[in-house]
C-alpha cells in the first residue's frame, strides 16, 4: 500500500514538473504561419517631394514576440532611410531599396523580414508641349494635346496626368478626354485647358498636384461645301451658325482659268445659320468651272445655267486647267507669276531617273537598270495617275543625263533610248493634264569641273553643259509650255567646288564671290541655249536654279537673274527645309505652329524681291 502511494506521488510530481516546463517554454521561430512575425507591408512606393505627402511610411511588425529585439536597415540610404522604429523615408535619389528588419528572439535565434521600397520623384512642373498657335475647328477629336513633366533633380517623373477644361468661359462647348488630352468642340468660341500632374490616380485631392498654365484656345467655324442653286447664286454650308458673322468680302469667286472674277452683291442665311447663299452680280457660265475661296480654303464647283441645276460637293483644289493643246501649245500672254499659280501642288519623282550608277553599270546598260538602281520600281502610267488623283498637278522629273554619256573622254552625246524613256514619263504626266519639270540633277557631281584649278577642265564643263541642254531642248522643243526646263538642282553655288566625280580632283578653287559669278554665268548660258533652239523653246517657261537653291543666299545681291529675249517667262527655284527636324529627320512629328508659319512667311516675303 505504501509502495503504491509512493509511485503515484512520483507520477504526480513528474506530471507537474512537465506541465510547468511546457508552459514556460518560449515561442520560437517555428511558430505557425498564423502567429509568426510579419511586416505590415512587403512593398511600398515613396515620393521625393517638398510637402511630405507620400514621402514616408511606418513599417511595423505584426505578431511580435516578447523580449525580442529588432534592428532596421536599408540597402541604400541615398534612396531611402529607416529609423530604429521602422519609419522609412524617401532619400535624395530615385530607385529601389530593400528595407530589412532583423529579429533576435529570446532563444537567440534570428529571422529577417524584408520589404521593397520604390522611390519616385514628383513632378515640380508640367506643361502643354503642343499648344494651339492658330485656331481649332469644330468636331470630335479635333486636337490631341500632349504634355511633359519635369522634376527638380532631372529624374523621370512618374506622376499621373489629368486634362481638364475650365467651366468658365467655355463658349465652344469643348470637352476633353481627361486621360489623354483629346478635345472635342461643339461651337465656334473659345475655351481654356490645362493639364495636372499628381501622385495617385485615385486620391487627387490628397496628393501633391502640379498644374500647367491655362491655355486659351479659339474655335472657329469652317466652310464644308459649295453648290450652285441658281444662275447667279451659290450656297456655302458651314459647321456652325454664321448669322451676322460674315461679309461679302470674306468670299471670292473666280473662274477656274482665272479669266473671270465674280462680284458678290449680297448674302442671306438659312434658319439655322449654317447655310449661306451668295448672290453674284452676273450669271455663271453654262458648264462653267469655278473656285470659291473662303479664309484661304478653296472649293471647286461646276455650274449649269441653261439646264437643270444640281448640287456639287467640293473637291481638293486643283487650279490646273486642262490643256487644250498639251502637245504643242504656247500661251504667249501667260506670265511666270500666273503659271506658278496654275501649277498647283507639285511632286518630285525622286530616286528614279536621277539615280546615278555609271560607276557600276557603265554607260551601255539598259535604261531600267539606272532607273531602278536606288531601289525604286520602273515608273508606270498608273503611278503618275495615282499622283494626280492624290491632288498633284505638277511632276518634277530629276535626271542624271551623264549616266549614259562618256563625258570624261569628251563625248557628250546622250543615248537616244535614255531621251526616249524621259519622254515616256513626260507623256504619262501629260496624259493626266499635269505640268512637267525636267532638269539635270546632281548627276554624279560632274558640276565640280567648274571649280577646277585647270582652265581646260572648266572649259570642258561649259561644253558639256551646252551640249547636254542643246540635245534636251531640241529633243522636246515641240512640246507645249506645260513642259518646263530647270537649269539645275542645288549645284549652282558651293557645289561647283565639289570633288566627287572624275575630272574634279583639283576642284575647290572658287571663292564665294566666284561661285556666285559662275552660277550667274551658267544660268545665263542655260537661257541662251534653250532660246537658240527655236520652236516652242523660244517662249517656254524656264526655271532658274537659285544659289544653292537656298532662299537667303539666292536673295543676296550677288545672285542675278539672267536676261531673256522672251518676256516674263523665267521662274526661280529655291528649296525650303525649315525646320530640318521635320523635313530631314523624325525629331519633329508635326508642323504648323504659329512660329512655323511666321518663319515660312518671313522667307517667302524675302522672295518678293523677284516678283
Amino acid at each position: 500500500m505504501y509502495k503504491a502511494k509512493n509511485i503515484a506521488k512520483k507520477i504526480v510530481t513528474c506530471s507537474l514538473v512537465f506541465a510547468l516546463t511546457a508552459t514556460s517554454m518560449p515561442i520560437g521561430l517555428k511558430a505557425s504561419a498564423a502567429t509568426a512575425p510579419v511586416l505590415n507591408k512587403t512593398a511600398k512606393t515613396l515620393y521625393i517631394n517638398s510637402n511630405e505627402i507620400g514621402s514616408s511610411y511606418d513599417f511595423n511588425i505584426k505578431n511580435k514576440v516578447s523580449k525580442s529585439t529588432y534592428k532596421w536597415t536599408t540597402s541604400n540610404k541615398s534612396i531611402a532611410t529607416v529609423d530604429a522604429e521602422g519609419l522609412a523615408k524617401a532619400g535624395s535619389e530615385t530607385g529601389k531599396v530593400t528595407i530589412s528588419c532583423k529579429i533576435t528572439l529570446p532563444t537567440k535565434k534570428t529571422k529577417t523580414l524584408k520589404a521593397i521600397v520604390t522611390v519616385k520623384e514628383n513632378a515640380d512642373r508640367v506643361e502643354i508641349t503642343n499648344p494651339i498657335e492658330t485656331e481649332l475647328g469644330i468636331g470630335a477629336n479635333v486636337y490631341d494635346f500632349d504634355s511633359a513633366m519635369t522634376t527638380a533633380s532631372g529624374a523621370k517623373a512618374t506622376d499621373y496626368r489629368m486634362w481638364e477644361i475650365s467651366s468658365e468661359g467655355n463658349t465652344a462647348g469643348a470637352t476633353v478626354i481627361s486621360s489623354d488630352g483629346r478635345v472635342t468642340t461643339a461651337h465656334a468660341g473659345e475655351f481654356k485647358i490645362r493639364v495636372r500632374a499628381f501622385q495617385n490616380n485615385e486620391k487627387l485631392a490628397a496628393n501633391k498636384t502640379v498644374n500647367s498654365d491655362w491655355l486659351t484656345v479659339k474655335v472657329v467655324a469652317s466652310a464644308k461645301s459649295v453648290s450652285q442653286t441658281d444662275s447667279s447664286k451659290v450656297v456655302v454650308t458651314f459647321d456652325d451658325d454664321m448669322k451676322d458673322k460674315l461679309q461679302t468680302s470674306d468670299f471670292t469667286i473666280t473662274s477656274k482659268d482665272g479669266s473671270r472674277v465674280m462680284s458678290i452683291t449680297g448674302l442671306t442665311y438659312s434658319e439655322d445659320g449654317k447655310a449661306v447663299t451668295l448672290e453674284a452680280t452676273s450669271m455663271f457660265a453654262n458648264n462653267g468651272e469655278y473656285i470659291l475661296t473662303y479664309k484661304g480654303n478653296q472649293f471647286n464647283f461646276s455650274t449649269l445655267v441653261k439646264e437643270e441645276v444640281s448640287s456639287y460637293v467640293p473637291t481638293s483644289p486643283s487650279p490646273n486647267p486642262p490643256p487644250t493643246e498639251q502637245e504643242s501649245g504656247i500661251r504667249e500672254s501667260l506670265t511666270a507669276l500666273e503659271v506658278t499659280k496654275l501649277m498647283g501642288n507639285g511632286i518630285n519623282l525622286g530616286n528614279t531617273m536621277e539615280a546615278y550608277g555609271k560607276m557600276y553599270l557603265g554607260i551601255t546598260a539598259e535604261v531600267s537598270a539606272y532607273e531602278t538602281l536606288w531601289g525604286m520600281p520602273v515608273t508606270t502610267q498608273e503611278m503618275i495617275s495615282a499622283m494626280k488623283a492624290a491632288g498633284f498637278d505638277t511632276l518634277r522629273i530629276p535626271v542624271a543625263w551623264t549616266n549614259v554619256m562618256d563625258y570624261e573622254n569628251g563625248n557628250y552625246t546622250i543615248r537616244e533610248d535614255y531621251l526616249n524613256r524621259v519622254e515616256e514619263i513626260i507623256k504619262y504626266a501629260f496624259n493626266e493634264d499635269m505640268y512637267v519639270i525636267v532638269n539635270d540633277h546632281w548627276d554624279g557631281g560632274w558640276w565640280g569641273m567648274f571649280g577646277s584649278a585647270t582652265q581646260s577642265t572648266r572649259d570642258a564643263a561649259m561644253e558639256l553643259y551646252t551640249s547636254m541642254w542643246t540635245q534636251i531642248a531640241n529633243r522636246y522643243k515641240e512640246y507645249s509650255d506645260y513642259l518646263i526646263f530647270e537649269s539645275g538642282n542645288e549645284e549652282l553655288g558651293s557645289r561647283l567646288n565639289d570633288t566627287d566625280a572624275p575630272l574634279t580632283a583639283d576642284s575647290g578653287t572658287l571663292s564665294v564671290d566666284e561661285c556666285y559669278e559662275m552660277a550667274n554665268q551658267i544660268n545665263q548660258k542655260f537661257v541662251e541655249i534653250i532660246r537658240s533652239t527655236g520652236g516652242n523653246n523660244a517662249k517656254r517657261f524656264l526655271l532658274i536654279a537659285g544659289y544653292n537653291t537656298d532662299i537667303t543666299r539666292t536673295c543676296d545681291d550677288r545672285f542675278v537673274m539672267p536676261t531673256d529675249t522672251a518676256s516674263n517667262k523665267l521662274l526661280i527655284s529655291v528649296h525650303y527645309y525649315n525646320p530640318d527636324g521635320y523635313t530631314f529627320n523624325s525629331s519633329l512629328s508635326s508642323w504648323g505652329t504659329k512660329s512655323d508659319f511666321e518663319t515660312q512667311n518671313m522667307y517667302m516675303n524675302n522672295m518678293t524681291k523677284f516678283t
